[in-house]
């Protein structure tokens, strides 16, 4: 994904299996991918990270949450408290997730956000919006140079992080599945028609 539309800032997090990767794309789109367990050790890259890409108007964060195990609580409500403080600038946010309990919990904070969370349970649709977002990936572009140079690796050594600056590395710790059911609107039905 990092080799089609590479970060200009990146925030990480990681102890063993469990990793946390805020990422800018462009200059209102951003990326949150989590695997394993989500600790409170991953609060200040969250915060950190979500308070800058949460700093234009306009925005469309994309949630990579696929691998995901669980959050803790305490980052569940730090993440939820950030973006309702920053709703007005939110444009959308697309959720990558199959997980029953992580759609449940999006449900809820689609609640909160007015409806602008749309979940999506297979990765083809998640894909399909995030390059209608940025554009044509840049392997496909013929402007190339058009974007950033940096990459970004999620499948680095055990150790902690959080950093502010760009990482670089392989994306190995992306997969890709090639089914496309139609994307899943977990907030539709509670807007008002």
């Amino acid at each position: 994904m990092f080799d089609d539309y590479p970060p200009s800032r990146v925030w990480s997090w990681r102890e063993g299996a469990n990793a946390v990767t805020l990422a800018r794309l462009d200059d209102t789109t951003g990326l949150v991918w989590a695997v394993g367990e989500c600790k409170e050790a991953a609060n200040d890259v969250f915060e950190e990270g979500l308070r800058t890409l949460l700093a234009r108007p306009n925005t469309v964060l994309f949630w990579d949450l696929e691998l995901l195990e669980r959050y803790a609580p305490k980052t569940r409500r730090l993440i939820v408290e950030l973006l309702a403080a920053e709703r007005k600038k939110l444009e959308r946010i697309h959720l990558l997730s199959d997980k029953a309990m992580i759609a449940m919990a999006a449900s809820a904070v689609n609640l909160v956000l007015g409806g602008i969370l749309q979940v999506h349970r297979e990765r083809a649709p998640w894909q399909k919006a995030l390059r209608k977002q940025l554009g044509p990936p840049l392997s496909a572009s013929s402007t190339s140079g058009s974007r950033a140079t940096a990459s970004l690796s999620t499948s680095g050594s055990g150790s902690d992080s959080a950093s502010g600056s760009t990482a670089s590395a392989s994306a190995s710790g992306w997969r890709a599945k090639s089914e496309d059911p139609p994307a899943t609107d977990s907030g539709a039905r509670w807007r008002k028609r």
